[in-house]
């Protein structure tokens, strides 16, 4: 029954409140604005962060997203940098290439695996942005990528930007259909 009020508050979600909702995450953690909402909306659907009916929807959501942002930022093993946020050939990318990388719960985990699938098979008509993203998996910097496909700089970012683009369109239509 909880199940099916919250599935039920999620499909009367309008517009404007996915917007404001969308810029409220944005404004709590500007990098990992996408992944805070849709761990508002797992936790919410899991139990785990109970809604009570008599607060609008979006406003728990906002305040769930503002407590798992708080935590996120709590914990050292959250506040990682990206790799594309680090220059190539500096001391700090040598500190984080020698850390070990946290775990991710078993639901974040799964979520992750299903949207990297989706990504997957949207470009399955593209060998590069396959390319990049096995060497990604593999653990492989950029400049190995480059090199062992013997792709310029320039074709390089471009087959980048299609790889995001496609992602950022599939993940866009995960949360609109959540």
């Amino acid at each position: 029954m909880y199940y099916d009020q919250v599935r039920a508050a999620i499909q009367g979600l309008t517009r404007e409140d996915l917007l404001r909702l969308k810029a409220a995450a944005r404004s709590l953690d500007k990098h990992r604005y996408e992944d805070l909402y849709q761990e508002a909306i797992a936790k919410t659907l899991s139990g785990e962060r109970r809604w009570r009916t008599e607060v609008s929807f979006s406003w728990h959501l906002h305040g769930c997203m503002a407590s798992i942002a708080w935590n996120w930022r709590k914990k050292p093993d959250e506040n990682l940098l990206l790799e594309s946020q680090l220059v190539e050939n500096t001391s700090e990318a040598g500190v984080f290439a020698r850390l070990e990388a946290a775990t991710a719960d078993p639901e974040r985990q799964l979520s992750s695996k299903t949207q990297v699938e989706l990504i997957v098979e949207a470009c399955r008509g593209d060998e590069v942005v396959l390319a990049l993203i096995e060497g990604g998996q593999l653990g492989k910097s950029g400049a190995e990528i480059r090199k062992e496909l013997n792709l310029s700089d320039k074709g390089f970012k471009a087959a980048a930007q299609r790889l995001r683009r496609t992602a950022k369109k599939i993940i866009r239509a995960r949360h609109q259909y959540a």
